[in-house]
Order: structure tokens, then sequence, then C-alpha cells
């Protein structure tokens, strides 16, 4: 695993914050964001280790490998082999079994489809997020949620929302964009108004029924 082109992408993209050895480096989420105290800067984890290509984001709790993100931030295969191959990636998961991809089957909740026309604003936010004015949005069409009055409609059977309070449903609807991590039980909510105090919410799907989507 190539670090210095990781790290070199992670500062071209305004996300890099600190290294503690060569254990993991520390950089901004280009998803959730980031939290308001300055002090608490940088929860998105990744690892160092040639063995375990892995990131962690621990807001949201979402768990993928350093490839994909990388992917992700630039659109490019090459980038994204230049870090690191497909080969020396899924080589490395099978050796140490610490990543299962999770697949339709784990789904425990229905998701909207992207209408990225009528969510302009949501659109740009995630663009401005990767700095990426190319990035196909579909790439997280699998985990983001611009409409979360549809979301709670499609999955009547989410416990969390059921005493929601109307008004804040509203203001969610409104400003705030859902990442779903890839253990599929918690709901992360960011803000893209950056001026408004009120920058998370997190949703723990406690009690769910399976689907099959």
């Amino acid at each position: 695993m190539n670090i210095d082109i990781l790290r070199d992408v992670l500062k071209e993209k305004g996300l890099y914050i600190r290294e503690y050895g060569d254990k993991n480096i520390v950089a901004i989420c280009p998803l959730c964001g980031d939290h308001p105290n300055p002090n608490k800067k940088g929860h998105l984890y990744i690892s160092k280790d040639p063995s375990k290509p892995i990131y962690h984001c621990f807001y949201g709790n979402e768990v993928g490998s350093v490839r994909s993100l990388i992917y992700h931030l630039t659109s490019s295969n090459k980038i994204a082999d230049s870090v690191i191959t497909k080969n020396e990636m899924f080589k490395n998961f099978s050796k140490s079994k610490i990543v299962k991809t999770p697949t339709s089957k784990n789904k425990k909740y229905i998701l909207p489809e992207l209408k990225k026309e009528s969510s302009f604003s949501k659109t740009e936010y995630i663009k401005k997020r990767t700095m990426s004015n190319n990035m196909d949005i579909d790439f997280y069409k699998h985990n983001l949620i611009f409409d979360i009055k549809e979301f709670i409609k499609l999955n009547p059977f989410l416990e969390c929302f059921k005493n929601e309070d109307k008004d804040l449903i509203n203001k969610v609807q409104d400003k705030f964009i859902g990442f779903i991590g890839h253990n599929h039980n918690l709901l992360m909510l960011r803000n893209i108004d950056k001026n408004d105090k009120f920058k998370f919410k997190k949703y723990i799907f406690i009690k769910v029924d399976y689907l099959s989507v």
C-alpha cells in the first residue's frame, strides 16, 4: 500500500488531520463532516498497515476498504490502484478476515431513490465534501439518504422514528443528509447548513424486521 499517495490525496481534498505513528492516519470524514469542536477534529481513522487496508468512521460506524475510499474521492481507478490494487486488497482481506462486504440480504431497510434533480443543494454538498465536481453520486446510492420523510414512510417498522418530533423531522428533511453505515444499524444525519449550530443527529435501529430488498 502506497501511504505517500494516500496521504497526498487526503491533503488535496482537505481531509488530512494528523498521524499516529505507523498505525493510522486521522482524517475528516468526507460524508458525515466533522465535530464542531476543533479539539475533536478528525474521526475517520485510516489504517497504514498494508495487511489491514481499511478505514473506520467513528461517528457513522462506517467501515470500508482504503481503495474504495480513494476511488470515491477521486473517481479514478488509476489513482486507487496506485494506493492499493484490488488483488492486494482482497489478498490482505482474505488473510486477516477483518472485513465482510455487505450484500442486499443484510439490509434491514428500504432506501428511497436519490432524486438528484430535486435535491440540488444536497448533491452539491456531497460534491463539495469530496471536492469532486465529476463525482457520480450513485456511488453512494446504497447508504445515502436525501429524503428522510420518504425513508421513514418506506420503513414504518423502525421504532426510532415512532415518537420523533415532527418539527425536527421537517428540519431534517430540509437541511440534512442521511448516511447509513455498512453494519446497517445506524443512521447518521449531517446538516448541510454550516451556519446552523445543530450539526448532527444519530438514529440507532434498535428493533427491526429483516427484509429482502
